[in-house]
C-alpha cells in the first residue's frame, strides 16, 4: 500500500518473520554484524588465550545480537525455489526483496578506538601524562592530577570565554553531570599510583538572570564546566554525591592515600 512500517526486537530467532507475516514484499533490514573480510576471518583477535573480557563479549553477543544472518540465507533459498515454480503452483507464495544494511566497519573495533576517550578514561590519562612529564630526581614523589567535567559521555571544554560559560552554565541547569578527577603518584621505588574519583555533581535550574550574574562574577571563567564549587557556585548546587575536595580539583582522602603508599610519611 506504498506505506512503510518498522518493527524491532532483542534476540529473534527469526527475524524477519514479523514483516513476512505482516504481507511485507520489500524489507529493509540493518544489522550490527560487520561482514569481515576472508582475511580479517582469519587474522587471530588476540595472540595467546583470549581474555576473559573478549569471552564474556562473545557470549553476550550470543545471547543478544538476532539471527539476521542465518534468517537472510533462508529467505534467499525461499525466493529461489519460488522463482522456479511456475505462477499457478506458488499457492499464495511471493518473492520478497531484502537489503541488508551493515556498517562498513567493526563495531567493536571502533568503540575500542574511542574508549581511551571516555571521560573516566580520559582524566586518568591526562593525569599520569602530567605526572610522567615531570623529571623525578632520586628520592624525589611526584603528584599530578586532572579534574574532567562530563555530561554522559560528553567532556566539557574549560569556560575559555563567557559566552562558552554561559553555554556550560545552560546545559548544567537543572540537571546531574560527573566530576571525574583522576591523581597520579610516583614514588620514590619509580612505580606508578593512581585512582580515580568520580563523582556525582546536581545544578539547580538556573534562571537566566543567575546565569548572568555568575558569569559576571569571573568566577569559573577558565575552568572545567565552567564553575567553581569552592565559590559563589556552591549555592546554585542542589546535591553532590562523592568527594567535594575532588570537584574543587583535588581528591584529599584518595591523594593521602597514594602519597603513603609512595612512602611519604604523613600522620
Amino acid at each position: 500500500d506504498g506505506a512503510w512500517y518498522g518493527d524491532g526486537g532483542i534476540r529473534l530467532t527469526s527475524p524477519l518473520s514479523p514483516a513476512v507475516h505482516l504481507g511485507a514484499r520489500h524489507i529493509i533490514a540493518v544489522s550490527t554484524r560487520y561482514a569481515r573480510t576472508r582475511e580479517e576471518a582469519d587474522r587471530p583477535a588476540v595472540v595467546g588465550y583470549p581474555p576473559p573480557a573478549q569471552v564474556v563479549g562473545v557470549l553476550y553477543n550470543a545471547i543478544f545480537l538476532d539471527q539476521l544472518d542465518s534468517d537472510a540465507l533462508h529467505m534467499q533459498q525461499i525466493n529461489e525455489i519460488v522463482a522456479r515454480l511456475p505462477e499457478k503452483q506458488r499457492d499464495g507464495l511471493r518473492r520478497i526483496e531484502l537489503l541488508v544494511l551493515r556498517p562498513s566497519m567493526d563495531l567493536g573495533r571502533l568503540a575500542n578506538t574511542y574508549e581511551a576517550e571516555l571521560p573516566r578514561a580520559y582524566a586518568q590519562r591526562l593525569a599520569e601524562a602530567k605526572a610522567r612529564a615531570v623529571h623525578r630526581h632520586d628520592g624525589e614523589i611526584v603528584l599530578a592530577g586532572d579534574t574532567t567535567v562530563a555530561v554522559g559521555r560528553r567532556i566539557l571544554p574549560p569556560a575559555e570565554t563567557e559566552a562558552i560559560q554561559r553555554k556550560l552554565l545552560a546545559l548544567l541547569s537543572g540537571r546531574r553531570h560527573r566530576c571525574i578527577s583522576a591523581v597520579c603518584v610516583i614514588g620514590t621505588d619509580g612505580r606508578v599510583r593512581e585512582r580515580v574519583v568520580d563523582t556525582t555533581v546536581s545544578f539547580k535550574r538556573l534562571t537566566a538572570d543567575e546565569i548572568d550574574a555568575y558569569v559576571a562574577s569571573g568566577e569559573g571563567l577558565g575552568k572545567a564546566g565552567g564553575y567553581a564549587i569552592q565559590g559563589r557556585a556552591e549555592a546554585l548546587i542542589r546535591a553532590i554525591a562523592g568527594s567535594h575536595s575532588g570537584v574543587v580539583g583535588l581528591p584529599l582522602f584518595e591523594t593521602r592515600g597514594l602519597l603513603r603508599a609512595a612512602g611519604l610519611p604523613l600522620g
